[in-house]
């Protein structure tokens, strides 16, 4: 019969090892998941440029308002003027991983209000819905 102090080495011996594995495998597939980054800004008097970094995937699509274009994984792009509204925007790396980046909406047309309204989306990564 072990005694008490034995039998929790024996334990500490079997779940220690099991652990670290858990831990260690847990850490590499975080790591490979960063989401890409995006960021609008107003350009002039009316434009905007959008700015992703989707590194180190080899390719990326950006997706504004549902209209889905490849892209390169870290670039950044003046975009002219949009259809009045609330347009969705988001960056995806590598493209069909389902890594992505937070929503932003860009509001347009460009006017005090809606620059306001999409720089706060900007700010806050779209966690308001803004």
């Amino acid at each position: 019969m072990r005694t008490q102090c034995e039998h929790l080495a024996l334990v500490t011996a079997v779940v220690t090892p099991l652990v670290a594995i858990g831990l260690g495998m847990g850490s590499t597939t975080a790591a490979a998941a960063t989401p890409p980054t995006l960021s609008i800004t107003v350009l002039g008097a009316t434009d905007w440029t959008l700015t992703w970094d989707g590194t180190p995937a080899a390719g990326c699509a950006l997706d504004i308002g549902g209209s889905i274009g490849a892209v390169p994984p870290s670039a950044s792009i003046p975009v002219g003027a949009f259809p009045a509204g609330a347009h969705e925007v988001n960056v995806e790396c590598p493209v069909g991983s389902g890594n992505a980046s937070p929503t932003v909406t860009l509001y347009a047309p460009r006017g005090a209000e809606n620059d306001m309204r999409t720089q706060f989306s900007n700010d806050t990564q779209g966690a308001f819905g803004s």
